[in-house]
C-alpha cells in the first residue's frame, strides 16, 4: 500500500500522461520485458536481442568524452507471444550532450518502419505517443535527438503507399 495524492494530477496532468503511456508502452513490447538477459546474438533474427549504437549506427562511442548511446532492443517473433508471431523491435537513444543530434538509424526491412513513440526534447502533448498511434518517421535514415534528451522509436509496419 502507498499514499498517492490525486489532487495533484491534475496539476501535473502532463507528467502523469507520459508516464502513463511509458508505462503502457513497456506492457506492449514484449522486447523490453524479458525474462532472460540479452546476450547480443542475432541466433538467425532478424537482429541481435540487443545492439548498441551512437551517432552511426551500429557503431557506439564507448570513449569517456561520449555524451550519447542507442540501443536496439529486439525480439523474434516466437518470442514475442503474439498470434502475428511479429517481431519487436524498439530503438531508444539518450543525448545527456548540450547539443543535439543527428542519429543514423539501423536500416529496416521494407515491410518495416521506424515510428516514433517518445522525444523528450519536445513539448507536451508531442513529447509521446498513446501506444499504438506512433507515427512513421518521415526520414527513415535519420533521427534528431535534441539537448539532453531521449528518442524512443519502433519498428512498425510500413504504410503503404
Amino acid at each position: 500500500m502507498s499514499w498517492f495524492d490525486w489532487t495533484l494530477v491534475r496539476e501535473n496532468a502532463d507528467l502523469f500522461r507520459f508516464t502513463s503511456n511509458a508505462i503502457a508502452f513497456r506492457r506492449a513490447h514484449p522486447a523490453l520485458r524479458r525474462r532472460w538477459h540479452v546476450t547480443g546474438n542475432a541466433h538467425g533474427r532478424l537482429f541481435p536481442d540487443v545492439s548498441w549504437h551512437g551517432v552511426h549506427a551500429w557503431t557506439p562511442d564507448w570513449s569517456p568524452h561520449s555524451r550519447l548511446i542507442a540501443v536496439m532492443f529486439h525480439a523474434a517473433g516466437e518470442e514475442t507471444g503474439e498470434q502475428s508471431g511479429a517481431d519487436d523491435c524498439v530503438y531508444v537513444a539518450a543525448n545527456s550532450h548540450w547539443e543535439g543530434h543527428e542519429l543514423e538509424l539501423p536500416e529496416l526491412p521494407d515491410h518495416l518502419a521506424w515510428h516514433g513513440f517518445a522525444d523528450t526534447g519536445a513539448e507536451p502533448p508531442h513529447d509521446i505517443a498513446e501506444p499504438g498511434t506512433e507515427r512513421p518517421l518521415a526520414d527513415q535514415r535519420h533521427v534528431h535527438i535534441g539537448p539532453r534528451s531521449v528518442v524512443v522509436l519502433l519498428a512498425g509496419p510500413r504504410e503503404k503507399e
